[in-house]
């Protein structure tokens, strides 16, 4: 993920990833940063930060780079009244009006989704460790703004529960099915779930609010555990997004290489499953700026959150599982499922091979997409009934 970095400092969403020169120049820069592999998480963290600790160390963050770092308080506290706060990461962070591209990382909308909490925050300390020690790391600081808001369900992620408040009881409003795009279809959500009306939690009024206050071009919404990258539409029948064959798809492509085709299902969202009201179909639709999910640390039985032993824990192990899978290093005790799913298979390398403009052997084309959404057939279908 860092390498998305990279790319938004010279452009803010290349038209056609395999030919653009702006991709080209971009990529180019991206391999000579020099990025070394990680064998730990970059802040050295071995085990899952509580709500508290994690808003705690925004602080840490903020003083040990003062010119780097600033946080933010989101205007909406959460349903039980928590106070949720983000970073925004450049150099000279408290300028304003800076006119900066922005990528938006957006973590543990789903409360119990607690890896990509862990993720996040790490990005944020790779981003300022590589800074610190990497100039040209640093020089791209001068040309974007990173926007982290690792935990967005601040309820959720307290409560270990996947729904957002109230808390009273087993329900609660999937906060990644309230957004307002879509949201009336009710579509893979029952009308309880889906909130009391389009963008009604305040969870999601805050990234609402940061994407309309902020020029962001490309956004991230982490989730676990599969071994995906997901991009719109959401809903089959809803079209395909206008800019799918004009670099969105490539982009999203990209990132999955980048990752030594760890992550090798690359699809629009409605082809793993169909559901209504997310937040990258809401992202792209406002803005028209790349946005993807990030379904993360799957692809293993062991770290898989449904397993006994990570449904009791609460969490999948975190050296072997969220740390694994960031960054691609597993330790030698671990098990052979996890090797398997994460060695060399690091999710931070995401976009590192834009330049090479490849897919994995196992994605469709977009020809072969269209006809899997169903195109040809629908159109077919409609001009039966044309006047």
């Amino acid at each position: 993920m860092l390498a998305a970095a990279s790319a938004l400092g010279l452009c803010a969403m290349p038209s056609i990833a395999q030919a653009d020169p702006v991709v080209d120049q971009a990529v180019a820069q991206l391999d000579d940063l020099g990025l070394t592999t990680l064998t730990g998480m970059p802040s050295g963290r071995t085990t899952y930060r509580t709500f508290d600790e994690m808003t705690a160390e925004y602080g840490t963050l903020a003083a040990a780079n003062p010119d780097q770092v600033v946080v933010k308080t989101a205007p909406y506290k959460s349903i039980e009244g928590r106070t949720i706060k983000y970073l925004e990461i450049t150099n000279h962070a408290s300028a304003k009006g800076d006119g900066k591209p922005v990528f938006f990382n957006i973590g543990a909308i789903h409360g119990n989704e607690t890896p990509a909490a862990e993720a996040s925050i790490e990005f944020a300390y790779d981003v300022l460790i590589n800074a610190r020690t990497n100039p040209k790391v640093k020089a791209l600081l001068d040309k974007v703004r990173f926007i982290d808001l690792p935990i967005t369900n601040a309820d959720g992620h307290v409560r270990h529960r996947r729904a957002g408040c109230p808390c009273a009881t087993t329900g609660g409003v999937d906060l990644n099915r309230n957004y307002p795009f879509g949201w009336g279809s009710n579509l893979g959500v029952t009308f309880a779930a889906r909130g009391s009306g389009p963008g009604s939690e305040p969870e999601v009024k805050n990234t609402m609010e940061i994407v309309q206050r902020n020029q962001v071009v490309s956004l991230l919404t982490q989730h676990t555990n599969s071994r995906a990258i997901l991009y719109p539409g959401l809903e089959i029948f809803a079209g395909q997004p206008p800019d799918l064959a004009n670099g969105y798809r490539d982009l999203a492509v990209a990132m999955a290489h980048a990752t030594n085709d760890g992550y090798t299902n690359v699809r629009d969202s409605a082809h793993d499953y169909e559901t209504s009201g997310e937040t990258i179909d809401w992202s792209y639709y406002a803005t028209r700026g790349f946005a993807v999910t990030p379904e993360t640390v799957g692809g293993s039985s062991t770290c898989n959150r449904a397993s006994a032993t990570n449904k009791a824990g609460k969490a999948p192990n975190y050296v072997n599982c969220t740390t694994g899978d960031y960054t691609g290093f597993v330790p030698a005790d671990a098990a052979a499922d996890i090797k398997t799913a994460y060695s060399g298979h690091a999710m931070r390398d995401a976009l590192r091979s834009l330049k090479a403009g490849e897919r994995p052997s196992t994605v469709m084309d977009f020809e072969q997409l269209k006809q899997a959404v169903g195109f040809p057939a629908y159109y077919a279908e409609e001009a039966r009934y044309k006047v």
